[in-house]
């Protein structure tokens, strides 16, 4: 048999359970609740959705009547259609008056039907000949004036021949501008240009890389407008990061960017003034030195292009090349006054 303190324990066991169910029974009411308000609120928020959507049709469906009431702007054309149809309406009470049982027709009565066919014709004309003057005319000043509603009736008399001949001349200023462009850089490429990653290790390297682009534009004859954009595509590494920092500072726009412009911002970054006066004065103490002629050649080529005005014509760069040469060679030279190319000496 069960003791006084088993019983108490089976019965506060009940009584837990019993808790526990009511508990949740209670949650599951209030999930119940929160689906349901959720629910509601879903259906409110599509309800609010369509009364919106069905305000602004019925806004859009007065404007249209409106329109067709006349109180839109209206056209030459509509004007006269108008005025004909009053004219049709005066003779409407002469031809009752007129009109006799009898099978011939009044004279009226054969007016009429001659203008309703004269109106018929010139409307169908008007269609085939597309809107006149005085509508196109009063389409742009509606746009002059900055209307912001559906387009008006007058815009809707465009047929398909006159939107036709519209669309024949508008879109093809792009494609032919690209086309040129993409012309100017395939005849660039032919020419196998080097790039450039903006490294500042060599500056040197930078200047015989944009006097390579320059000569290459000389020969293919490249438009002005056309250099900057061939010269961006050679570009790599920092080179294109210096480009991109460079060309907001220009006002983004590169087709809008000079030549001279260009060559400017990468001199200041790549080959600074200071640094083509240290070359140009490197230039003017040039001597063979220990150099073979083959080299002590190349490198008076290569330093001869920052000091131009000493070297304007042959006989004074041969004077210059032959000065810098050791005495032991200076008494041996060529037709040009300048040593023979490829010939070494220790």
């Amino acid at each position: 048999m069960m003791d006084d303190s088993d019983l108490a324990a089976l019965l506060a066991m009940v009584e837990k359970r019993k808790k526990t169910r009511e508990e949740k029974n209670k949650l599951k009411e209030k999930e119940q609740e929160h689906k349901e308000r959720e629910e509601k609120g879903r259906k409110e928020k599509k309800s609010r959705k369509n009364e919106r959507r069905k305000e602004e049709e019925r806004k859009k469906e007065r404007k249209k009547r409106k329109r067709r009431n006349g109180k839109a702007k209206r056209t030459p054309s509509e004007d006269i259609y108008e005025k004909f149809e009053k004219k049709l309406e005066e003779l409407s009470p002469l031809e009752d008056e007129v009109v006799k049982p009898s099978k011939t027709k009044s004279k009226v009565t054969i007016k009429k039907q001659v203008l309703r066919e004269q109106f018929a014709k010139k409307r169908e004309e008007n269609e085939k000949r597309g809107p006149r003057n005085e509508e196109v005319q009063e389409e742009k000043k509606g746009d002059q004036e900055g209307e912001t509603e559906e387009l008006s009736p007058q815009v809707t008399t465009f047929n398909h021949s006159s939107l036709s001949k519209l669309y024949k001349f508008a879109p093809q200023f792009v494609p032919d501008q690209l086309s040129a462009e993409a012309k100017h850089l395939r005849d660039f490429r032919k020419y196998n240009p080097t790039t450039f990653d903006g490294s500042l290790e060599d500056p040197t390297r930078a200047q015989m890389w944009l006097s390579s682009l320059e000569t290459i534009f000389r020969y293919m004859k490249c438009p002005e407008d056309q250099k900057v954009q061939c010269a961006v595509f050679m570009l790599t590494d920092r080179g294109t990061a210096w480009w991109e920092t460079t060309e907001r500072m220009l006002g983004g726009d590169v087709s809008q960017i000079t030549w001279q412009q260009f060559k400017e911002s990468f001199y200041a970054k790549f080959f600074s003034a200071s640094l083509r006066d240290a070359m140009r004065q490197e230039f003017l103490n040039l001597e063979q030195g220990d150099m073979t002629v083959e080299q002590y050649d190349a490198e008076f080529d290569m330093l001869s292009r920052f000091a131009p005005e000493m070297i304007a014509t042959e006989a004074a760069r041969a004077d210059k090349f032959v000065r810098g040469l050791r005495l032991d060679i200076q008494g041996r030279g060529t037709a040009r006054g300048r040593p023979t190319r490829g010939r070494k000496d220790a």
